[in-house]
């Protein structure tokens, strides 16, 4: 049998980080912040007491892939119409060129190289959503209007990285025309799977049989989840994409199918809700923390001049775009152009990649994590004072607050 005793470590220090949680204010130290940063000092390049062996690795697989179908599903396509979506996507433009503009600088100086160049500008348009959400909302402060554009703005972000990703690291043939072409008919294929679940949600047996409680209804719904997860993992594979892609369309998927008044709140099943929270994205944190080169940066100059470059691409990114809203006070725009920037579990899923095929070095991707930890950790209590409080009918209205913090 196995040696379970490296998967022992991981769930201990998730336990411990667990705890820590309930003392910790969530808008202070988010948890996956505390599992990273436990992963890292336990890992071998600080204490050596971690090792990521081969269950830990593939729990972490599966970590990921339900960190990003839960990133899929908090993102409610309904806040892109109207104004307040075209703003959004205007905003998003503008950031995409800056992200571009800074990429080619960097490439240009030699700070990194051309295709690493390109990696770290499709990283940057990205906006840990859960994470801005669970800050937030613990504050108090999901009612102000700066709060509304910046879940929105952060929503637009997620899907721009996750497809820039998808594109960089295709394996398909026809280089990016080739891509796009598979991206498309990815797509195709997503909208049918959209249909055939849509359809499905309203017939009432399916219905029935995935809402009828708890003894009956959740160990169901998590099976279907799961189905329609490895369903769109398996597709955008095949397509040549990484696992990602498919991921976190299936969360898009989930919250598009539902009937509309199941949107509200948290839309995955309470099941798999607590096996991803308690189990799956804890491994994933903590793996990625322990698989960090941290020591390479204490040697590698040009690595470590990345950390002040991704907080600072991650700053002008995302909050240049926002000072544009005119529609908000000066004030809000600076608080949510700064919730835009706080982003982790994008730039840990880069690193990674861009480790596996050759495009960083170890050094390098510890560079991309390290800078969003700082972002999280610096800027929301920076963000939160310049929000205003909202009225107390606000704060608890389900319409300004989108989705719960279990959504982290």
């Amino acid at each position: 049998m196995e040696d379970l005793s490296g998967l022992l470590v991981v769930m201990v220090v998730a336990a411990l980080a667990g705890l820590a949680r309930a003392v910790v204010p969530a808008r202070l130290v988010p948890g996956p912040v505390l599992e990273l940063v436990a992963g890292i000092a336990l890992g071998p390049s600080l204490l050596g007491l971690l090792v990521v062996d081969d269950a830990v690795r593939t729990l972490s697989l599966l970590g990921l892939a339900v960190l990003l179908l839960l990133a899929g599903s908090e993102v409610d396509p309904t806040t892109l119409r109207g104004p307040t979506g075209r703003r959004a996507l205007l905003a998003a433009g503008v950031g995409v060129g800056l992200a571009a503009s800074l990429g080619a600088g960097l490439a240009a100086s030699g700070v990194v190289a051309g295709p690493a160049a390109l990696l770290l500008a499709v990283t940057l348009t990205g906006t840990a959503l859960g994470l801005v959400v669970l800050v937030v909302v613990d504050a108090g402060r999901a009612g102000t209007p700066a709060a509304q554009a910046a879940f929105v703005g952060s929503s637009l972000g997620e899907i721009t990285a996750v497809l820039g990703l998808s594109l960089l690291f295709g394996m398909g043939g026809g280089g990016p025309a080739g891509r796009a072409t598979l991206l498309v008919a990815f797509a195709a294929i997503a909208v049918v799977v959209l249909a055939a679940t849509a359809v499905g949600a309203r017939v009432p047996p399916l219905r029935r049989a995935v809402t009828a409680g708890p003894a009956a209804g959740a160990e169901t719904a998590v099976r279907l989840l799961v189905v329609l997860l490895l369903v769109l993992v398996v597709l955008a594979t095949r397509l040549g994409f990484e696992a990602v892609l498919g991921a976190f369309v299936a969360g898009l998927v989930l919250r598009a199918a539902l009937p509309h008044g199941m949107r509200e709140g948290p839309v995955l099943p309470s099941g798999l809700r607590a096996l991803a929270q308690g189990l799956l994205a804890p491994v994933f944190f903590v793996a990625a923390g322990a698989s960090l080169d941290v020591r390479g940066l204490a040697v590698d100059p040009s690595a470590a001049v990345l950390v002040p470059v991704v907080v600072v691409g991650l700053l002008l990114v995302r909050t240049v775009p926002a000072l544009l809203r005119t529609d908000l006070a000066p004030r809000e725009r600076v608080a949510a152009g700064l919730l835009q920037a706080v982003s982790l579990p994008l730039l840990v899923v880069a690193g990674t990649l861009g480790q596996e095929s050759g495009l960083l070095d170890g050094a390098q991707a510890a560079a991309l994590t390290l800078g969003g930890l700082l972002t999280v950790l610096a800027v929301p209590p920076v963000a939160l004072r310049l929000l205003p409080v909202p009225a107390p009918a606000d704060r608890s209205s389900p319409a300004a607050v989108p989705l719960a913090k279990e959504h982290v």
